[in-house]
């Protein structure tokens, strides 16, 4: 049994190399280049991640975990205090409070030189 081989050129317009194809004029690496995230930005955005993990091991866990509901560190969704409080049954100043002393040992040196260098970066 013969097996059909075919090669795909990158800047021939896809509608001669497949006549059922939709798109007459586009190229298959105008389709498969996607500018809208460089893949140096994903590096930087892993890397940054990952730092602001470990500083965030550096609270307790409960300190840990209002700061991830409350900017989204999560899911992207970002609660506010009465929301979080709901969550730990205590009224959203209490969250508040709690999220005020975790910032304020974010902002100390020892536990943000890692994350210094993406200031003004992204």
């Amino acid at each position: 049994k013969a097996t059909e081989c075919s090669t795909v050129s990158l800047d021939s317009p896809l509608s001669e190399q497949s006549p059922s194809c939709q798109q007459q004029s586009s190229t298959l690496a105008d389709i498969l280049h996607d500018e809208s995230v460089h893949p140096e930005e994903l590096v930087v955005r892993s890397l940054l991640k990952d730092d602001l993990e470990a500083v965030l091991l550096m609270l307790s866990p409960r300190e840990r975990e209002i700061v991830r509901l409350r900017y989204g560190l999560e899911d992207g969704n970002s609660r506010n205090y009465e929301e979080i409080g709901s969550l730990y049954s205590v009224p959203g100043n209490r969250i508040k409070q709690i999220e005020a002393r975790a910032l304020r040992k974010l902002r100390h040196p020892s536990f943000n030189s890692s994350l210094r260098e993406y200031v003004g970066s992204t």
